[in-house]
């Protein structure tokens, strides 16, 4: 397969980046290896994106246990 790229003087510096992050000599070994580590990156920040958000809901959740704690103790207090 062969991938041509247009105005490489102007992507130059992301070319060489990509190739030494990759650890490829070749620049199509290079985009090709940083395709696949895209993906693997993009599917690893979803599914923290997703542990996030359930670790907010369960921290609304408890926040509203301890307030609901709080307001029963002031209650038994007066």
């Amino acid at each position: 397969m062969a991938i041509t790229i247009r105005d490489t003087e102007q992507h130059q510096d992301m070319l060489d980046q990509i190739k030494t992050l990759t650890k490829q000599t070749t620049m199509s070994g290079a985009l090709i290896k940083a395709g696949y580590a895209a993906i693997k990156y993009n599917e690893l920040s979803e599914r923290q994106s997703k542990e996030i958000q359930a670790l907010y809901a369960e921290l609304r959740q408890l926040k509203s246990k301890i307030t609901t704690f709080n307001n029963a103790l002031e209650n038994l207090k007066l």
